[in-house]
This record gives structure tokens, C-alpha cells and sequence, in this order.
């Protein structure tokens, strides 16, 4: 999950620093966007970075750096091209959004995920007469707390046309599996979750998810990404950054990374990943040029 990856990624970098043949430039900081800490006890946060400090230090020799708080993904793009911070995480298509202003950024790996690229849905029972989204008259969709961004602006453009209170967002609450319960005992007319969360569902309960049905689901978004900016960080750092996460999952020090953040692994962005961009770009224009609004700039 892009939260937890935020979290440990930031917490991991908190007092680490890269020796850059002593250049006192060179402290290797992390952006994130601050309300992806909102809440989050530094306690946690220091817990969820514990392993992946252990994995930079041993395996990228890291031993220092600070966390650069954003408000939102634009400043914290403009942070990572103007080198208030070395590296950034982003959602996939806040990333697409950052890169038409500083097309020079660069992503140094994406996360893979066991369901693939991110895909938001709508989940209502199986025996709903509700068709399509515009049938929830009068009708919540109701949000899981901690929602990722690419579900929440998925829902509002399938909202843009209809009327205020058709398939109204209900307030964050609940776990993504309590809302699909609250789904399953007609608690809640539909829900809005992560494909993955979905699918972690059927898993879990079989039985029970026999009694829902996907309304309707977004296109697939890019990967999310940690980026970075090769005017401020030199090719040999990248290497050994990028070295230490894509092999994260194969070595001791880095498995518990994956089983904290619900991931399979880093990797390399995919070819095609420039692709994904424009294509998310076209789909869901960037709030900065006016012509789309998002009901969540930074992603959750």
C-alpha cells in the first residue's frame, strides 16, 4: 500500500546519509507529501523504517539523512527538481501529473504489487438491482479509511455528471474487509476499494464474496514510484539505491519490507512506463492546468 510504503520509505531515510566523497551536499533526503504522515504516531514510523534503514545501510552503505514534508505532490515535485530533497514517493499518476512540469525527474523503482498495476472499484451485492453508477440515487458508496488516491479521483470523474447525491462518498471508516462486510449484510448499499483489496477479500472469505459483484472498476493507473531528479543525485548513488531495493525481496534484511507494505517488490519501471503516464494523463488531466479537479491532490 502506497501509505505504508510513504511511511517506511521517509522513516527508513529519517537520519541517514549517503557519503558522497564527502561532499556536504550530498545528504540523500526523501520528500513525501505531509498528509501521508497526518496521524501516524513517530513511534510507527520509526518501527516501519527500522528494516529498510538496515537493508540501505548494509546493502547501499546509507547511514544518514532527513525527511522533507510537501504539502501536496506539486511542491513536492517542485522539492525533488529544485534539490530540497533527493529522492520523492509518489502515487503512479501524481508522478504523471508532476512530470509534464519537471519532465527531467526519473523513476528509481516502482512497486509491484501480487494484483498487478492499481485499479479502483465499486463493489455492490450480487442481488443489487443497481446496474451502473448513476442507479445509486439517493445512495452513499461507502470509503474504507486509508483509501489510495487512484480510487478516490476514479470516483469522482464517474461522478462529475451525475447529481450531488447519486453515489455520494460516504465518510472514511472501517477497514476495506469491514465495508465489503457491511456490503455483504446490505449495511451499505456499495463500497469503494482497491482491486486488490478485492481480491484479498475473495481469499479471505470465500463464501461471503460469493455475494458481491464489481459495479464497475477504473483503467489500470501506472505504478506508484520513488523518484528522483539526475541533476541532484549522481549515477553511481542511483545505482546503489536502486540496487538495494530491487533486491530487497531476495535477501533476510528486506523481507520484512514486503510483508509490511503488502508488496511483492521492487523493481525497474517498465519500458512501456512513460506510456502509463500519458495514458493517465489523458484519462485524468492534471488539477494544476485547471481543466480536472481531483477530491484527493496528494493521494491517501
Amino acid at each position: 500500500m502506497i501509505r505504508y510504503s510513504v511511511i517506511a520509505v521517509g522513516a527508513l531515510v529519517a537520519g541517514s546519509t549517503v557519503a558522497f566523497a564527502g561532499d556536504p551536499r550530498d545528504d540523500v533526503t526523501v520528500g513525501i507529501v505531509a498528509p501521508a504522515l497526518k496521524g501516524v504516531p513517530s513511534e510507527t514510523v520509526k518501527v516501519l523504517g527500522g528494516p529498510l534503514r538496515n537493508l540501505f545501510a548494509k546493502r547501499a552503505g546509507i547511514a544518514g539523512g532527513d525527511i522533507e514534508l510537501a504539502k501536496d505532490a506539486f511542491h513536492l515535485g517542485d522539492m525533488l527538481s529544485g534539490g530540497q530533497c533527493r529522492l520523492a514517493v509518489f502515487h503512479g499518476y501524481e508522478f504523471a501529473w508532476v512530470k509534464e512540469k519537471h519532465p527531467e525527474l526519473e523513476p528509481l523503482v516502482v512497486t509491484v504489487y501480487s494484483t498487478g498495476r492499481p485499479r479502483g472499484c465499486v463493489v455492490v451485492r450480487q442481488d443489487s438491482p443497481v446496474t451502473v453508477l448513476a442507479d445509486l440515487k439517493a445512495q452513499g458508496v461507502t470509503v474504507p479509511a486509508g483509501t489510495r488516491g487512484h480510487c478516490l479521483i476514479y470516483l469522482a470523474k464517474q461522478r462529475a455528471e451525475l447529481p450531488e447525491t447519486t453515489a455520494s462518498p460516504k465518510p472514511p471508516a472501517g477497514t476495506p474487509e469491514e465495508v465489503l462486510n457491511a456490503v455483504v449484510s446490505k449495511a451499505a448499499p456499495a463500497a469503494l476499494v482497491d482491486r486488490a483489496a478485492m481480491v484479498g477479500y475473495e481469499k479471505l472469505h470465500p463464501a461471503a464474496a460469493k455475494n458481491l459483484r464489481v459495479l464497475c472498476e477504473s483503467e489500470l493507473f501506472p505504478q506508484n514510484v520513488i523518484a528522483y531528479s539526475p541533476k541532484t543525485l549522481p549515477d553511481g548513488v542511483v545505482g546503489r539505491l536502486r540496487h538495494a531495493l530491487v533486491t530487497a525481496h531476495t535477501v533476510p534484511a528486506g523481507r520484512p519490507l514486503m510483508i509490511i507494505w503488502g508488496m511483492t517488490r521492487f523493481d525497474l519501471a517498465p519500458g512501456d512506463y512513460g506510456e502509463h503516464l500519458a495514458e493517465i494523463t489523458k484519462a485524468y488531466p492534471s488539477p494544476e492546468t485547471g481543466s480536472s479537479k481531483s477530491s484527493d491532490g496528494h493521494g491517501n
